[in-house]
């Protein structure tokens, strides 16, 4: 039997790369989805439903009557004023209605606030997530980031451009293992627990770069670019002023390891019961067209 057969999981973000990731690895171990996006576009997987994690509405109130889990995670653009109350809000409503709430952090969190708006209401939410008794995934670096719209057509031309050096190291990690993870999280008894996420080996860009390259079965080679030639990679897709914040947040970071990207995923896999799936592999695997 499936680890999550007869269960009915409402994924939010199911329509976009990570919560389709989930929203894929839910339903193949047998539960029933409810892909949530703003819209109700289709999702990889399951029945689409339009929901909005601003809102807290009836129509979430009675949805969340008729699951056993949910899986949120937040986009790219949050960090608004406001904004942590308003999830924390629906947060608390899932948390009262829902048998688990597992809620990916889309990166590394520190403890308590720092100061950074897009982080500290991050940390708001994770806090209000573990009270309700949920659980709240970290992560290190995706390689997803790799094959966006905006990277894919140039690895496909042989060429990596990243915002860090080429000796930059990173436990680089895959959405198919955020996937892995909430069904160990949905299935076993982690309630109020974090788990870290990562990749299974620290490597530098250079390296990965050759991975992409052994993947592929041609030549791809790394070039450090700045934070603001990023954002103008990333700017026709998710426009002007997201990609300047993600751009200018690259500018900030020093050029140096950070120990939260190198952590060791090792005792969040075996809690989980997954394991972490190699670049090599990811690479051979990837739909790089898909995006």
């Amino acid at each position: 039997m499936e680890k999550l057969e007869g269960k009915r999981v409402l994924v939010f973000g199911a329509s976009g790369t990570q919560g389709g990731a989930v929203a894929r690895a839910v339903a193949a171990a047998g539960a029933t989805v409810l892909g949530a996006s703003r819209t109700g576009a289709r999702s990889p997987a399951g029945r689409p439903v339009r929901m909005d994690l601003n809102e807290l509405t009836d129509e979430l109130r009675a949805v969340a009557d008729g699951v056993d889990g949910a899986f949120v995670h937040l986009p790219l653009a949050f960090g608004a004023p406001g904004d942590a109350e308003r999830v924390g809000a629906v947060m608390q409503t899932l948390g009262e209605r829902v048998g688990r709430v597992v809620f990916s952090a889309s990166g590394p969190l520190p403890d308590e606030p720092v100061g950074m708006p897009f982080i500290d209401e991050k940390v708001a939410v994770t806090q209000r997530v573990r009270e309700s008794g949920g659980v709240v995934l970290t992560a290190t670096a995706f390689l997803e980031n790799l094959s966006a719209p905006w990277s894919a057509p140039l690895v496909l031309r042989g060429e990596l451009r990243y915002p860090r050096p080429a000796h930059w190291r990173a436990a680089w990690m895959t959405n198919r293992d955020v996937g892995a993870a909430v069904v160990g999280a949905l299935a076993g008894d982690h309630a109020g627990r974090t788990y870290a996420l990562a990749g299974p080996e620290v490597q530098p860009l250079s390296q990965v770069a050759a991975g992409l390259g052994a993947g592929l079965g041609r030549p791809v080679a790394f070039q450090e670019i700045s934070g603001s030639d990023y954002g103008a990679l990333m700017a026709p897709i998710v426009g002007p002023e997201l990609a300047g914040m993600i751009g200018g947040f690259y500018e900030q970071m020093p050029p140096g390891d950070n120990p939260a990207f190198l952590l060791d995923g090792g005792p969040a896999a075996r809690a989980l019961g997954y394991t972490p799936m190699p670049v090599l592999r990811w690479a051979r695997t990837e739909d790089w067209t898909a995006r």
